[in-house]
């Protein structure tokens, strides 16, 4: 028990954080009859509603709406001049943010019987946190405090002060040029949205290929969409150093051993995030972390039994529908007689750009690291009508089977619509149906969706040409 003079408050379960994971099982808890208190340390409602997923999609939007517009002479309309009014686009944004789950997020919680406390908090003892100077005590613990960008080790990173994701989404201006470092889905999604914008952008990546966990096709479609909309590539890329060279900030970039001296406006780092553990004294009372982020078993326990973890403070995926299941999982464990282990077979990711891509389940590399053997199918959006209706050929369809049995192992979409059509094989995967299944079924015309039935299709005439 705690040594403080403070009253302790007891609850059934406390939890930290009040985001995605957090306010999922902080519900589904209180729905149990469980007595909950929510520990937020920051503004409730958690980074996706008020600082990254929502704000970002509102701003690719009226990008995506603008370089539309700017093509409206392709399907023979007379847009005459256009233009954007960034205060305006902002304005929309942040209408859109009060809008969503972020806004009354505190209201919610204690209209539902969830007591919220809001400040600095840290583990007093194993069952123990102070918040401020109360001391509440929990039977069960989770720990879901989230995630933050991560700050390069790069000299110079303090001297040119560069904006992350979550200044990006809040520039009162748009700035003339713009070096981003990172070629994840982040750095990605803001070279789109600038570019379209009119920002002269420099995207730097360290690795051969843009966003690195996707299929080399879907990354070659990014590249070239962002190439086409004035972003300069720079893979293979290392920045040694930044310097403020007057107003602008420089980064002395390393491509291939030839050295490169980028300037601009602005530098955004895109180089990944980490778990926000750091001040809750996790090592004090045994919660083992690895690189800061909380280690958990299957079902989601931390190395103290009683205490567990979901969402980007454990990962391994760092989206926020992860969480929201994580967060269901860890709130069906914490009290059960018989736990049940986390299933991240069937997780859909989709990168924002334009096209957008969707993945689920393994790329190829990864199922013929299995031990699988394979057959893959892929077509080209081009070659449905759907696609020429809607002047978006661009893009594919890839497939991965086990080509034994015609279970489907991963599914990837570059092209129109592919964070929509990549739930049609979301639920064929969870409902464990095979690539003949897909290939049967009727799809509406014209759709995208049909780019999945082509592609199973293919496959199948590709199996059974094999079984001849």
């Amino acid at each position: 028990m705690s040594t403080s003079r403070t009253a302790t408050r007891q609850f059934d379960a406390l939890i930290l954080g009040c985001g995605s994971a957090g306010t999922t099982a902080a519900k589904r808890l209180q729905a149990d009859g469980r007595t909950v208190a929510v520990v937020e340390m920051d503004q409730p409602g958690g980074d996706c509603p008020l600082r990254a997923c929502v704000p970002t999609k509102a701003l690719l939007r009226s990008a995506q709406v603008y370089s539309l517009l700017k093509r409206a002479g392709a399907f023979g309309i007379e847009s005459g001049t256009i233009g954007f009014d960034w205060a305006k686009v902002m304005a929309r944004k942040e209408d859109i943010v009060r809008q969503t789950g972020g806004a009354g997020a505190a209201e919610k919680l204690e209209r539902q019987g969830i007591t919220l406390f809001q400040g600095k908090a840290s583990f007093e003892d194993e069952h123990c946190l102070r918040v401020a100077d109360q001391v509440l005590r929990g039977e069960r613990i989770l720990i879901a405090t989230g995630s933050q960008p991560a700050g390069p080790d790069i000299p110079g990173l303090d001297e040119v002060k560069p904006i992350t994701s979550v200044q990006a989404v809040n520039l009162p201006k748009l700035p003339a040029s713009m070096i981003i470092v990172g070629g994840g889905p982040v750095g990605c999604e803001f070279a789109q949205l600038f570019s379209t914008f009119g920002v002269k952008v420099v995207l730097v990546h360290k690795g051969e290929t843009l966003l690195p966990h996707e299929e080399p096709e879907l990354s070659r479609v990014v590249a070239n969409a962002l190439e086409e909309n004035g972003v300069i590539l720079l893979a293979g890329a290392k920045v040694n150093h930044f310097r403020m060279e007057g107003t602008l900030k420089k980064a002395s970039v390393e491509v291939r051993r030839e050295m490169h001296d980028l300037v601009a406006e602005e530098i955004l780092v895109a180089t990944g995030r980490e778990a926000r553990t750091a001040e809750l004294g996790l090592s004090a009372i045994g919660v083992a972390t690895e690189r800061g982020s909380v280690r958990v078993n299957a079902f989601l326990q931390t190395s103290q039994p009683h205490i567990y973890a979901a969402g980007d403070v454990c990962g391994p995926l760092l989206y926020t529908h992860f969480a929201h299941y994580q967060g269901g999982v860890a709130a069906a464990n914490m009290f059960a007689g018989t736990a049940v282990a986390a299933d991240y077979r069937v997780v859909p990711r989709v990168t924002f750009t334009e096209p957008p891509i969707a993945s689920v389940g393994m790329t190829e590399e990864q199922a013929l690291a299995s031990g699988r053997h394979l057959r893959c199918s892929l077509i080209e959006l081009a070659t449905l009508g759907k696609a020429l209706v809607e002047s978006e050929a661009e893009g594919l369809v890839k497939l991965v089977a086990d080509a034994c049995s015609g279970e489907i192992l991963g599914g990837h979409i570059a092209g129109a619509a592919a964070g929509e059509i990549i739930h049609e094989v979301v639920a064929a995967m969870a409902a464990h149906a095979t690539m003949h299944d897909l290939a049967e079924a009727i799809h509406a015309f014209p759709n995208f969706a049909e780019g999945v039935k082509a592609a199973a299709r293919k496959w199948v005439a590709a199996d059974q040409r094999d079984r001849k």
